[in-house]
């Protein structure tokens, strides 16, 4: 755990920050999509038939067909939507408090509750297979998330941890004879670690998305059987600029990022 030091000089604490900030960032952005993957299982349980893809693709009266089959939010998921709304707040918060100098030395408490509201979200969806009739649909939503939640679990660990080893570093650059924050090259490796695994976390969860699938859908041209070849430079398409502002723009239409808890 990390508490203040009135001994770091301004200069090595706003390096400190800076650094600290750019790790912290590695790890919400995925973290937040693997929330938001969750929300919209939640709200969407038969699919998104009101997604860009099918407003775009489906006539209105094929629309409002498949929408009178579909689960309403209200009626499933509905304590477990109000757990993913408050860890998606939380985690926007942590990006918000990583802009703060101070950050590195208050983000402990921060991301204590990220992972108590991570625990929360996972037992409340564990839950329900045992009180609610929708057994398969958290059957298979568990067996695809449990992945997701280790991984969410061990990340914001190795986060603090991180920033522990950064904090002592930036101790020892604050003396005189050190006028820039040394990092040892240990430290620079667990960096390097981080950052590449939470950039691979965050491509396996927008592989195995709805919104993949949807793009690929609307840039395949009618009548064409390339779907194929477009998965296999899945990868290059998820790493796109176009295809991050597509997800955006999708969770937006979904109301996925409305959600409010008041």
């Amino acid at each position: 755990m990390v508490t203040g030091d009135p001994k770091l000089s301004p200069k090595i604490l706003e390096l400190l920050s800076n650094v600290v900030r750019e790790i912290t960032v590695s790890l919400t952005e995925p973290l937040s999509e693997f929330v938001d993957i969750l929300t919209e299982s939640l709200m969407y349980p038969r699919g998104t038939t009101n997604s860009l893809m099918n407003i775009l693709c489906k006539t209105n009266e094929e629309i409002e067909i498949r929408e009178a089959a579909e689960f309403v939010s209200q009626d499933l998921g509905t304590a477990c939507l109000l757990d993913a709304v408050h860890t998606a707040k939380l985690i926007g918060k942590l990006n918000v408090l990583s802009k703060r100098r101070d950050y590195p030395l208050t983000q402990s408490a921060m991301l204590e509750e990220v992972h108590s509201a991570l625990v929360s979200l996972l037992k409340q969806l564990s839950g329900q297979m045992e009180t609610c009739s929708h057994l398969f649909f958290y059957k298979d939503l568990l067996r695809e998330s449990v992945v997701h939640f280790r991984h969410a679990f061990d990340a914001l660990q190795d986060l603090d941890a991180i920033s522990v080893r950064l904090v002592l570093s930036a101790r020892e650059s604050s003396a005189p004879e050190h006028p820039l924050l040394d990092i040892d090259a240990k430290t620079t490796g667990y960096i390097r670690t981080f950052t590449v695994t939470n950039a691979n976390w965050h491509e396996q969860l927008l592989l195995g998305s709805r919104a993949l699938k949807e793009y690929l859908v609307l840039h395949t041209p009618s009548g064409d059987d390339s779907t194929n070849a477009l998965y296999e430079e899945a990868t290059v398409v998820v790493r796109s600029p176009v295809f991050r502002n597509y997800v955006q723009a999708r969770k937006s239409q979904l109301k996925i990022t409305h959600r409010r808890i008041f």
